[in-house]
């Protein structure tokens, strides 16, 4: 992970024992904000915390209005932070870990799932929308898939370090191998599936 800005040594610390761990590049952006936004509270270097700043950081967050997600990824940071990178372990324990909501998702019926899909801009958008409904893949996932993933001889498309970092197999159905094959003549990709706009690699999660 780089950062554009001078690195201060106790962010450089925290980003080495985040890759120890190997954590993802959006995961250890994700924490390091949390850790700054938490300083700017705090108004000193985040070292010099006491328990009590951060019951006032949590009460501040909430009296802002911040959701469910960032106050637990506040906490987790927070705790990260203290825990592996300052070695104080339990500061931080009392930290509260709010309950996230459960809700059913908005489940798109057939043929709106078509007229979706036929409104897409583009034949690669089309291709892209057809993976993720009829696949359940993410976005990372298939902006990552590479040409040799696709398997039409087993109708399976493999899936390298989706969710949880874990291999996978999805299965390919032969209407998706079609539109896959007019994408591949139209295009003629040789390494990733869907290249970018920077050669040799793939396109990112914002382009698609």
């Amino acid at each position: 992970m780089t950062d554009a800005v001078t690195v201060s040594p106790l962010r450089q610390r925290m980003i080495e024992d985040m890759t120890i761990r190997r954590f993802g590049e959006q995961t250890q952006r994700d924490y390091v904000r949390q850790v700054r936004e938490f300083t700017a509270f705090l108004g000193l270097p985040p070292d010099r915390a006491e328990p009590e700043d951060l019951r006032r950081y949590q009460l501040h967050m909430a009296s802002l209005g911040a959701s469910y997600a960032r106050m637990n990824l506040a906490c987790t940071a927070l705790r990260f932070f203290f825990h592996v990178t300052l070695g104080r372990i339990g500061f931080g324990d009392l930290m509260a870990r709010i309950p996230t909501p459960e809700r059913l998702p908005v489940v798109l019926d057939t043929q709106e799932v078509a007229l979706l899909l036929a409104h897409a801009r583009s034949l690669k958008d089309r291709a892209a929308l057809s993976i993720a409904y009829g696949c359940g893949l993410r976005i990372s996932e298939i902006a990552n898939l590479k040409v040799p993933d696709i398997d039409s001889a087993r109708m399976l498309i493999r899936v390298e370090q989706g969710k949880g970092r874990k291999d996978r197999y999805v299965m390919l159905a032969p209407d998706l191998l079609d539109l896959l094959r007019q994408w591949w003549r139209v295009k003629r990709p040789r390494g990733w599936l869907f290249p970018g706009q920077q050669p040799g690699q793939p396109i990112t999660t914002r382009q698609l």
